[in-house]
């Protein structure tokens, strides 16, 4: 494969672009690809957490187009999401891309997003490397904004085992743009947002947290570990692990 080819499959399979699609996002919407930043508004006034996680992509009909579960952890506007990407469910994802990866070192990833610095950190652990990149614009713009919330309750129902509140949820920016989303707030967990279903265009980009645990995790989590090389560029990377394949075949 290809190195360009293999890095937009890469970004691609990243939770923060899954929802990507070809279409242009709905007037005065968001891109599908920041869905993942729009749920992060929900998170203000707690201090930290982590779960396990699932993201969805559905069509109007409620059909799935892509299933991604993962690791999720928050920290004072910082997020980290590890994914093992043979674990994606998609009609796109082809099982040789993925064994392609795998050989590579490329097929377990973290992405920790970074707002108040403008970065995204791209963590392999079986390659030990990381690369840094400036947050895509709009998810940029998203994460900065500051939204006006209004909440309406639409009921009462039981999401992952949880008795929750179910809520309209309108998210206004300053510009009058607005995103609407259903969530279904854990009455037993704080009021923890532990579904949400956002509404861009024809998809519903769809969360759902089990396991939540409301406890802050440690600073360091949000960084990579120590020992770690630091490439310079995400093709510098994927260079660096097509030689370490290149390297394992002779």
């Amino acid at each position: 494969m290809k190195p360009l080819r293999l890095l937009f499959a890469l970004f691609l399979a990243t939770p923060l672009f899954a929802a990507e699609t070809n279409s242009p996002p709905a007037s005065g919407g968001l891109a599908q690809s920041s869905a993942a930043a729009v749920v992060t508004k929900l998170f203000a006034g707690i201090p930290g957490f982590t779960a396990q996680a699932e993201m969805r992509v559905l069509d109007k009909a409620g059909r799935e187009q892509m299933r991604t579960p993962m690791q999720y952890a928050w920290r004072a506007g910082a997020v980290r999401m590890d994914v093992d990407l043979a674990q994606i469910q998609s009609g796109n994802q082809k099982p040789e891309m993925v064994a392609g990866l795998r050989r590579m070192g490329m097929d377990r990833q973290s992405s920790i997003m970074l707002p108040m610095f403008g970065r995204l950190v791209m963590i392999y652990p079986t390659l030990q490397g990381f690369a840094e990149l400036p947050l895509p614009k709009q998810d940029a713009a998203v994460l900065a904004e500051e939204f006006k919330i209004e909440r309406a309750e639409l009921g009462r129902e039981k999401a992952g085992g949880h008795d929750c509140v179910k809520q309209r949820v309108t998210f206004t920016g300053k510009l009058g743009r607005k995103v609407q989303a259903t969530v279904w707030a854990a009455s037993g967990l704080e009021k923890f947002p532990v579904q949400v279903e956002i509404e861009e265009g024809a998809q519903i980009v769809a969360f759902r947290f089990s396991e939540v645990k409301l406890a802050v995790p440690d600073e360091a989590f949000f960084a990579p570990p120590a020992g770690y090389t630091r490439f310079p560029t995400m093709s510098a990377l994927v260079q660096a692990a097509q030689r370490r394949l290149a390297a394992e075949k002779k």
